[in-house]
């Protein structure tokens, strides 16, 4: 072979096994990024998972705290009618 040739091939190959290296690190790169964010989804998720188990925990201890602050609500709003009713016929004596 040529020597001209030969250097033409060498570049050739080169070429090729710099672009083969470039393409390859860029592929690893994106499925590195991919990979990292599918963990942090996955991390978050769980994050979740617990704050939520910890919050059904909270709400099952509150319940009877809750179902009391109910019953007494509906005892105010009873109260209140009442006290309503009371004021109105006061106020139609008056006027």
């Amino acid at each position: 072979m040529r020597p001209d040739s030969l250097l033409r091939l060498w570049r050739y190959i080169n070429h090729l096994l710099t672009y083969l290296l470039f393409y390859h690190f860029y592929v690893c790169r994106q499925l590195v990024g991919a990979r990292d964010r599918v963990k942090n989804g996955l991390t978050k998720l769980l994050e979740t998972n617990i704050l939520i188990d910890n919050m059904k925990i909270e709400l099952v201890a509150l319940e009877p705290e809750l179902q009391q602050k109910s019953e007494d609500t509906e005892v105010l709003m009873e109260k209140l009618a009442v006290d309503q009713e009371q004021a109105d016929a006061v106020c139609q004596t008056l006027f």
